[in-house]
């Protein structure tokens, strides 16, 4: 594997004026949870404490060994016997390793770099992401499910070598790979210094004079110094997605239906009986945590039935979906239902955001502004960076 052969030696809530709650992107106090028992994995990932770098100076000291490493590592395989400073040294040069790269090779580079930041045993180099949340410009959010993390990784990749093969600059192959690990996190921890490494790699290189830019962006304060971080186009992408899903087509939501809205607290006592706890869990969890997800798979659910105005509430110029009326009608199935287009617009949401990058020259993508999602993307980190000097 990449680095194994060195290693081894070394809801935005708001009250409504009726007194329940609009769900928004993070959670508000007024939504009222029974505390739940977390049975699945991808809840919440309960990662030991042991297993994260969650001090200055261990962060610190894993930036310096990851130099000491890159300095010493000529015979990790895809090297092909070089050192780090000829592979990554000028942009020829990263363009050809980036060329010869094959996507075991890639996930062996994400890999080793996370375990190396995170001090792991080389056997728990792995994708272990399951149930990880992060915040981001928008909130707390919910990342892709563990079985699409590495499709869509692999997606990120493949558009990463067209890119390559196509003269694209490497500031925005980095990008896109920094993004795409940013936004599916495929790690319980240290995600953003995985990222930031790559970005770094990539775009400035490796040699003498980057090697202190890269010990600063694993370093505590690496986040100041570049941070890729997707949820800057947040709006744009929703909007995107809220527009595939059919929510602003007036035939197929002719009564105009915004959001979900729920008169009471939402606790397990409004499900069915038949209704598994871990299922029961799971949906709440990603009512209070990913709410426009869930808005727009209950829109997805209650179009499938004939007397959908049983679960709205109409106002005069909109509808709302009332969940207080829809969960107790819930069988087993419906749940599942609704909790797979949820996943399903998760792993979708993530698909856009790396073809955005991939493909800014799309309509879609500028829908006749001047500025591209790519072009926003880069204008937003930068001004992240200005604000953090």
């Amino acid at each position: 594997m990449i680095w194994h052969k060195i290693i081894a030696g070394s809801a935005n809530g708001r009250p409504s004026p009726s007194g329940g709650e609009y769900l928004g992107s993070n959670p508000s106090p007024a939504v009222t949870l029974r505390p739940l028992r977390r049975k699945r994995g991808n809840i919440k990932n309960e990662t030991k404490m042991s297993e994260k770098i969650s001090t200055p100076e261990h962060r610190d000291r894993r930036a310096e060994f990851m130099v000491r490493f890159l300095d010493l590592a000529e015979h990790v395989e895809s090297f092909r016997g070089k050192k780090a400073e000829e592979i990554f040294g000028s942009e020829k040069e990263r363009r050809e390793f980036l060329r010869n790269l094959d996507e075991s090779h890639f996930f062996d580079l994400l890999n080793g770099t996370n375990g190396i930041l995170r001090n792991k045993e080389k056997e728990e180099w792995k994708i272990d992401g399951e149930g990880v949340e992060l915040t981001g410009f928008s909130g707390k959010q919910i990342p892709p499910r563990q079985e699409d993390k590495e499709p869509l990784l692999q997606k990120a990749f493949e558009e990463a070598r067209v890119m390559n093969q196509s003269g694209r600059s490497l500031e925005d192959i980095a990008l896109l790979l920094a993004a795409s690990i940013n936004e599916i996190h495929p790690y319980a921890d240290a995600n953003g210094r995985t990222s930031r490494f790559i970005y770094t790699l990539l775009y400035k290189g490796y040699r003498e004079e980057t090697k202190t830019e890269i010990k600063n962006v694993l370093g505590e304060y690496g986040r100041d110094v570049i941070d890729v971080d997707p949820s800057i186009l947040a709006k744009e992408l929703h909007d995107l997605l809220a527009d595939e899903v059919g929510v602003s087509n007036s035939e197929k939501n002719p009564q105009n239906i915004k959001n979900v809205f729920n008169d009471a607290p939402l606790d397990r006592s409004q499900f069915r009986v038949e209704v598994p706890e871990t299922l029961q869990d799971e949906l709440l969890y990603a009512i209070r945590y990913g709410s426009f997800y869930l808005n727009l798979s209950a829109f997805v659910f209650v179009h499938q039935y004939p007397k959908i105005e049983k679960y709205l509430r109409s106002f005069p110029t909109h509808a709302t979906i009332i969940l207080d009326k829809l969960l107790p009608g819930l069988g087993e199935e419906d749940v599942k239902n609704i909790l797979e287009t949820y996943w399903r617009l998760k792993r979708r949401y993530a698909e856009l955001l790396i073809d955005s990058i991939a493909h800014p020259e799309k309509s879609e993508y500028t829908k006749g502004e001047a500025q591209s999602l790519l072009v926003r993307l880069k204008a937003g980190i930068k001004m992240k960076q200005q604000e953090n000097q």
